[in-house]
């Protein structure tokens, strides 16, 4: 599936004022969609297939604040996690399946976030709410972004490099020169992204954990 019009793209011409794209309410449907399924899921399950998943979650909000934190150890897990996640959509957007691994992705994220956000208020109440939030808090406000901004780029990057493939008359060897290139502009961005999760590994593992300690 096509996301985006041939004439929306501009070479990656300097964009001056940020907007939400047609690709981004894209995205937040998904998310918002899967998030919801997800909630309903959760509930619809609740005393069957997640009792046990909840009385672990339970369980572990009652002892948080007994817990040894080890923050070296899920600083590592949480940069691993999101290494794995970045590594797979970068792969993923120079090959004909991108657009069903980024909605499978999406759709994943949402459901397992609406089942959380569940579960929250199952143990918590009203107040799970605030939990949720919580537990994705500070790291979430570098995250979305970030991978916002990364899928709609890549989603960019995908049409450039799969766009002299539909023109008969192209040269192969021009084509490789011009994908060697584009490969080599996006190095400094990918390096740029790795940067930004190790800073979003190390809120999620350092900063939040004290930020649900003290909710």
């Amino acid at each position: 599936m096509t996301i985006f019009h041939k004439d929306r793209y501009s070479s990656y011409r300097p964009v001056h004022h940020f907007h939400l794209s047609r690709f981004h309410y894209i995205t937040l449907l998904l998310f918002l969609f899967s998030f919801l399924c997800g909630s309903f899921a959760a509930n619809l399950f609740k005393e069957t297939l997640c009792n046990d998943i909840l009385h672990l979650f339970t369980s572990s909000f009652e002892k948080l604040h007994s817990y040894e934190i080890k923050k070296d150890a899920l600083f590592y897990f949480s940069i691993k996690e999101h290494l794995k996640f970045y590594i797979l959509i970068v792969f993923f957007a120079f090959t004909n399946v991108w657009h069903f691994y980024y909605a499978l992705a999406i759709l994943y994220t949402g459901f397992s976030n609406g089942m959380l956000f569940l579960f929250c208020t199952f143990v918590k109440g009203c107040s799970g709410v605030l939990y949720y939030l919580g537990i994705l808090f500070p790291q979430c406000l570098l995250f979305v972004p970030f991978y916002l901004y990364a899928l709609h780029h890549l989603d960019l990057l995908h049409i450039e490099w799969f766009e002299d493939n539909t023109q008969k008359n192209t040269r192969t060897s021009f084509v490789a020169n011009k994908k060697g290139q584009l490969l080599l502009i996006q190095l400094p961005l990918f390096l740029l992204g790795i940067l930004l999760l190790l800073l979003g590994s190390f809120l999620e593992s350092y900063i939040n954990p004290l930020v649900i300690l003290h909710m």
